[in-house]
């Protein structure tokens, strides 16, 4: 992976855990030994506060820079709502609930027809629900058989205690749940490496 990867990680919707996706994927490439730089566009600037003063194995900044970064990759997360990102490849987080879904494929809509392209996460995936399973299943059907990330307490738990689930001070590495989530974590970001290629050649 020699060429540098910037992504977008919106949706036109709040609370599709956009910082908690931004973060936990950052962690991931940074875990694969590349150079990350994760930019928060938020103005609750979460990502910025939970890794402030904390060794999070990567930067964050709460600013756009005006020169090309030094990084491997570039992860931007964005406001919700605010006009598209800037961006050519998007991953964009969402919830299963119909009115997230719906503000999901209106973003997507706008993004396609302005030469954005972008990965659907299902993201928070309680698959103990049956009309979770049912959603996912119709959007598998229209989308392919995409990755998806479970709703898992690990997740804000960890970064409750300004950690990503790669945390570098092992603290976390008692947690339960940490080695499916690393691994879920994992498989999602070797799929968007894939996918990020695939639409840049």
């Amino acid at each position: 992976m020699d060429e540098q990867i910037i992504l977008g990680v919106w949706n036109p919707k709040g609370g599709t855990g956009k910082t908690t996706l931004s973060l936990n994927l950052a962690g991931a490439f940074a875990g694969a030994g590349r150079r990350v730089l994760l930019i928060d566009l938020d103005p609750q600037l979460s990502a910025f506060s939970i890794a402030g003063g904390a060794d999070i194995g990567f930067e964050v900044i709460d600013y756009q820079p005006r020169q090309r970064p030094v990084a491997d990759v570039v992860i931007i997360d964005h406001p919700p709502g605010v006009g598209l990102p800037h961006p050519r490849c998007i991953v964009m987080p969402t919830t299963l609930d119909p009115l997230t879904w719906h503000a999901t494929q209106r973003g997507r809509k706008e993004a396609d027809s302005n030469g954005k392209q972008t990965l659907l996460v299902p993201n928070r995936v309680d698959t103990n629900r049956t009309e979770e399973r049912e959603a996912l299943a119709v959007i598998k059907e229209d989308h392919g058989d995409l990755r998806i990330v479970k709703n898992r307490s690990i997740y804000p738990r960890s970064l409750g205690h300004k950690q990503t689930v790669f945390g570098k001070s092992g603290f976390v590495d008692k947690f339960y749940g940490i080695r499916e989530a690393r691994q879920e974590m994992i498989s999602l970001r070797d799929s968007i490496v894939s996918w990020y290629f695939a639409t840049n050649s």
